[in-house]
Formats: structure tokens, C-alpha cells, sequence
């Protein structure tokens, strides 16, 4: 049986069901299983006050490959509390969980129309510096733009970053592009 591939359509005439993605569900492009990930997780971080995180593994069997979102979690998971009990700091942070097949990383962050929820924070670029594999960060910012960061290693060893760049941007309103399913 072949894979089932979810393809995310850029005109936003998405179904619910096409809407709807669980970690796990197998995608032909990286970006696409971010874009999934970002449908599922944008709202709830703005509804809950919380970060969500995963990260994005390429999975080989024979001569295909594929793309998924995988070990989920949240800020309440990272610190083992109730999402009522968490601190705004706490609030802000959510644990990497990375595996073998881990290429990337993803995150929400759920401050809109805040600075601080807009581009990466020095944490995110510490935490992804920390694991050889990834070389690539996403983060689905408080305005439900999808931004992505690449790590370099220069020619002295030197571990160097990209700027965040959109990669995709949904033109600041929320709203209309990503509370497709809370």
C-alpha cells in the first residue's frame, strides 16, 4: 500500500478533513508538514497562552521518503504542570524533542501583535544549536506567519544562523488562516 500523502493546499479551500492533521500523518515536503503542524497548533497556542513544539523527521523505507511531525509537545508538558499552573515564563518555553530521523524543529509562539512573539527568541537558537541534525528551525509566530532560521557551519567549525525569513506569511490576520480547527 502506498503512503498516504497529504498535500496542503495553498488556496485555502481546505476541507476539514484536509484541515485536520495528527503527528505522524506522512507529507512529500518538509515545508508542507510544517504548514500541517502550524494548521493544527497556531490557534490553540493563542487560545491556551502556551507554546507547542514537534519536531519535523524525514522518514526513508526503500526509495521513498517522507515527511511527518512528530514528538509533540507543549509548555504544560515541558514542565510537568497544569497549563493553569504555569508561570508567563514558563509559558514562553517548550522543551526539543529530538530523535534520530529529526531534521527540523518547529514551535508556535503565542504572543500576536507583541515583538517578543514574532521572531525567534536567543533560547530557540540555543536549543536548535544543540543538536547536530537540525539545521533547520521553524517557528508558526503570534501572527500565524511561518518563519524558518538554517544553520551553518562555517569553514573554522564556527556554528553560524541565518535571520529569520518568512517563509510564509499569512499577511498578519490570524484569523482567517490558521483557526481551522481548535
Amino acid at each position: 500500500m502506498a503512503a498516504l500523502l497529504h498535500p496542503i493546499k495553498m488556496d485555502f479551500g481546505l476541507s476539514l478533513e484536509e484541515a485536520t492533521h495528527s503527528a505522524g500523518d506522512k507529507f512529500e515536503r518538509e515545508i508542507d508538514a510544517v504548514i500541517a503542524f502550524g494548521l493544527m497548533f497556531h490557534q490553540r497556542s493563542l487560545n491556551e497562552e502556551q507554546e507547542y513544539g514537534a519536531s519535523i523527521n524525514k522518514i526513508t523505507e526503500g526509495r521513498t521518503s517522507y515527511f511527518i511531525f512528530t514528538n509533540l509537545t507543549n509548555s504544560a508538558e515541558t514542565f510537568d504542570k497544569e497549563l493553569a499552573d504555569l508561570t508567563r515564563s514558563e509559558r514562553n518555553r517548550v522543551r526539543a524533542i529530538v530523535d534520530d530521523d529529526s531534521v527540523a524543529r518547529i514551535h508556535t509562539h503565542w504572543l500576536p501583535n507583541n515583538p517578543a512573539g514574532l521572531d525567534f527568541s536567543d533560547t530557540d537558537i540555543v536549543v536548535a544549536n544543540g543538536y547536530d541534525q537540525i539545521t533547520t528551525i521553524y517557528l508558526v509566530n503570534g501572527e500565524g506567519d511561518v518563519m524558518r532560521r538554517m544553520k551553518y557551519i562555517n569553514k573554522n567549525g564556527n556554528i553560524i544562523t541565518s535571520n529569520g525569513i518568512p517563509v510564509w506569511s499569512n499577511g498578519g490576520s490570524s484569523a482567517n488562516l490558521f483557526n481551522l480547527k481548535k
